[in-house]
């Protein structure tokens, strides 16, 4: 699979989703050295990061960093994914898009909240935190959730969630 400025969306999510593990790293592997920016296939990339071979895990990381930029119009589905998921690192990704689209996310709030509060990966808590702090204002229904952070959980949990309580409220942290 070539990633070119011309090739298909639709092509790219066949590749994504392909059974064949080889193409599934080939086009991780591809998309993350493309040097371009990539969207709309943030959910399927997400996904990918819970694969069951280690090479389309490490790849699928490493195109989330480098080459796919969440759309606005990806919101719901990855709210969906957020809302579906059980593992860290799905949450943990899916927090952080959700965070780099700050504002635009804000319908993300109440899954957010949930991941804060309810996951048991304390980098995808720390996250969802972050994410929080990126929507702002607009995220305001989850303060209850960032105020049950307290003295018991660990030190960066507490300050991620003072810092997101602080931009809630629209003041500087």
């Amino acid at each position: 699979m070539m990633l070119s400025p011309h090739e298909s969306l639709a092509a790219l999510n066949i590749e994504l989703t392909h059974d064949d593990t080889d193409r599934r790293c080939s086009a991780m592997r591809k998309l993350a050295q493309s040097g371009r920016k990539q969207s709309g296939v943030t959910a399927k990339v997400i996904l990918l990061v819970a694969d069951g071979n280690e090479e389309v895990r490490e790849w699928a990381c490493e195109a989330l960093e480098l080459a796919i930029m969440p759309m606005p119009n990806e919101v719901n589905e990855l709210i969906q994914v957020l809302r579906e998921t059980r593992d860290g690192e799905v949450e943990y990704w899916t927090a952080t898009m959700l965070g780099r689209l700050g504002v635009v996310a804000s319908g993300a709030t109440a899954v957010l909240a949930s991941c804060l509060l309810d996951s048991p990966c304390l980098a995808a808590r720390e996250r969802a935190a972050w994410a929080l702090s990126e929507i702002g204002p607009a995220a305001r229904s989850a303060m209850n959730a960032l105020r049950q952070i307290g003295p018991e959980d660990p030190p960066r949990l507490q300050r991620l969630a003072s810092s997101a309580i602080q931009s809630l409220v629209g003041r500087a942290a």
